[in-house]
């Protein structure tokens, strides 16, 4: 994956760190920033009281629109002070149109990266993520709060489970693990047959791995009741990963939840950057 254009979501309240961390990301690889500042509109009032009611839904409305057009100002000071090229702009959408924004400008990017301030946004988190991570086709870096996220990791974890979206982001980080000195892959519980995970569970998938000239391993792991999720975290940080990849796993196109399963339980409070694809 040839890391060219760089897409990353953030809000009014979003800090100068994560623009200058995500600037950071772009200047590691040479890629050109796409910042989209996001605001989430309300509807106007209906009803009864409309008329007493819509001076206030106004006045709330163009405060909201003048503080995304403050932190576009600030983010373009802060990005010219870092020396990367960039375009910066802001969007105030109702949130049913959120995730149709997302996912057409991340069809022109190679990478989503979505740091802190959209992850622990209730109202912006799930269309953001329903365009970004369900839509677009183009892997997502989730960033957690204070990480330092490097496209050029030294050790990366792949969280495998034979599924097509675990796959899929295998594929889009097969750059990033040619680089890597040391790529691990992780199996919980897995089944030892021929249409499970193979009779020798990873060895289809590291074969694969080596012959893209990486230098992989396999653990194999059980859950013993355990939680998968934390179980998959403790093993991160215990093969020292700077990375974990993983597939991220919906349920219907009408979620109620973001997330299902492992990939939920990761999300809810990652110890280092995510790359994941659906």
């Amino acid at each position: 994956m040839a890391i060219r254009t760089i897409l990353s979501l953030c809000t009014a309240n979003t800090p100068d760190s994560e623009i200058k961390m995500v600037a950071g990301l772009c200047e590691e690889t040479g890629a050109h920033l796409s910042l989209i500042v996001i605001g989430v509109s309300s509807y106007p009032p209906i009803g009864e009281y409309a008329d007493t009611t819509f001076l206030v839904w106004a006045k709330e409305r163009d405060s909201e629109v003048e503080a995304l057009a403050r932190r576009v100002a600030s983010a373009k000071d802060i990005l010219s002070a870092e020396g990367v090229s960039f375009n910066v702009e802001s969007k105030y959408l109702l949130e049913a149109n959120i995730d149709d924004e997302v996912a057409l400008r991340a069809f022109f990017c190679d990478l989503v990266v979505l740091s802190n301030s959209i992850m622990i946004n209730r109202v912006a988190l799930q269309p953001v993520i329903e365009g970004a991570v369900f839509r677009s086709t183009r892997p997502v870096l989730i960033v957690p709060k204070d990480g330092h996220p490097t496209l050029k990791p030294d050790s990366i974890m792949i969280a495998w489970n034979t599924g097509e979206e675990a796959a899929r982001a295998i594929y889009s980080a097969i750059g990033l693990m040619k680089n890597a000195a040391s790529v691990t892959v992780l199996m919980v519980d897995p089944v030892a047959s021929a249409d499970e995970s193979g009779e020798e569970p990873g060895a289809d998938l590291a074969a694969y791995l080596v012959r893209h000239d990486v230098s992989v391993s396999v653990d194999v792991i059980h859950s013993e009741g355990r939680d998968q999720g934390e179980l998959i975290k403790q093993h991160a940080a215990a093969v020292k990963a700077q990375m974990i990849v993983m597939g991220a796993y919906g349920h219907s196109r009408l979620r109620e939840r973001i997330f299902g399963g492992v990939t939920e339980a990761i999300m809810k409070d990652p110890i280092l950057p995510v790359l994941m694809a659906h």
